[in-house]
């Protein structure tokens, strides 16, 4: 049965959304710094021939399928708590605008005084608009849900659970990439998170439905992320190369899609230890930051040129999934580490208590 204690479902959320997190900086791992879209890539394949090879690509596949969900479930956590709020969260969307534009100008102007970008007109347009550019396409679609959201909650306020249902079957027909999604979902996923946002909704008005025990939804998510396993081992099957696989990811609307509500319903059931819940309130509202300070554009371009290298100058190819773990880590911890820096000043240049300041950043 889902908890229904709050402080715990909160807690138990939050601990999802910092795994969400690690879980973006693990994709970037392995789309930046692994570069398993190039085919060609020196790291981005991997010798078959051999059983341990065969294991460390299986290894490598399965931290890029699990980290999947990530985006996805970040969606699913919104429209769990603001489903039945019909009004605009100001503060919430005063606080993604304002994040994404402090680190992004500031970091724009570091980056011009600093000579490592010439100057042009367009990449300081770019530092200084980043929602209007489309610098980061999250904040962008995130920004237009959080806009829509009192539409979408009005939408449903008054529908019964039937109701509720067929509109939930009518946008999996629409956004599952099997079906319709892949002519409707655009690349901005901005359809797929108005259908993730009502999904998290629904869980949250009907939880009266998933009181399954939870093992059985750990046999759900492995039974999908073991399909999504074969499909990728099949991928590399049909290229006729017996000696070298891929890593291979899945889009938000596929199968990841099933595998994101499983992961979201498992952490509403997560009981998490007393003595975590201090750390993990304490992380959750700086968490956001990990995501503008290690996208921006330039910091991107150096932070994966040399996670790259490191990469390139390990012999040992079984240290990689140690690697990318460790690469996680530390980028998360200092990009945590100057979100609290951030913290500090403005608490100190306003002269805002901690607590205060606290309560309207969790907000």
């Amino acid at each position: 049965m889902i908890a229904q204690n709050s402080t715990h479902r909160n807690v138990s959320l939050d601990l999802l959304r910092i795994l969400a997190m690690m879980g973006v900086l693990m994709n970037h791992v392995f789309n930046y710094g692994l570069h398993i879209y190039e085919s060609t890539s020196a790291i981005g394949t991997f010798d078959v021939s051999n059983i341990s090879g065969s294991i460390l690509w299986g290894v490598m596949e399965m931290m890029k399928l699990i980290a999947l969900p990530s985006v996805n479930c970040f969606v699913l956590i919104t429209g769990y708590f603001l489903i039945d709020k019909t009004c605009y969260r100001k503060q919430g969307i005063w606080k993604v605008w304002s994040q994404t534009w402090v680190y992004s100008a500031i970091l724009g102007i570091i980056v011009l005084l600093t000579g490592l970008e010439p100057f042009s007109w367009q990449f300081l347009a770019e530092s200084l608009f980043p929602v209007w550019s489309n610098s980061y396409w999250f904040v962008t679609s995130y920004l237009v849900l959080m806009l829509v959201a009192p539409w979408l909650s009005k939408m449903v306020a008054d529908v019964r659970k039937r109701q509720y249902r067929i509109l939930l079957m009518l946008g999996f027909v629409i956004c599952f990439q099997p079906l319709l999604g892949q002519y409707c979902i655009d690349q901005q996923n901005i359809l797929l998170f108005f259908y993730l946002y009502l999904i998290g909704g629904y869980i949250h008005r009907y939880a009266e439905d998933f009181r399954c025990s939870f093992g059985f939804l750990i046999l759900a998510y492995l039974i999908v992320l073991g399909l999504m396993f074969g499909y990728c081992l099949a991928k590399n099957i049909a290229l006729n190369d017996p000696t070298h696989y891929l890593i291979y990811a899945m889009s938000y609307e596929g199968l990841v899609l099933p595998l994101s509500i499983a992961t979201f319903l498992m952490f509403l059931r997560v009981s998490v230890p007393q003595w975590l819940h201090k750390p993990i309130l304490a992380i959750v509202p700086l968490s956001f930051a990990v995501y503008i300070i290690h996208t921006q554009s330039t910091v991107h371009h150096h932070l994966w040129s040399y996670v790259t290298q490191v990469f390139l100058a390990t012999e040992n190819d079984w240290f990689l999934p140690l690697l990318c773990l460790l690469v996680c880590v530390v980028v998360f911890l200092s990009c945590i580490a100057i979100e609290q820096l951030r913290v500090w000043i403005s608490r100190k240049i306003f002269h805002i208590p901690m607590s205060q300041l606290y309560c309207k950043i969790r907000k």
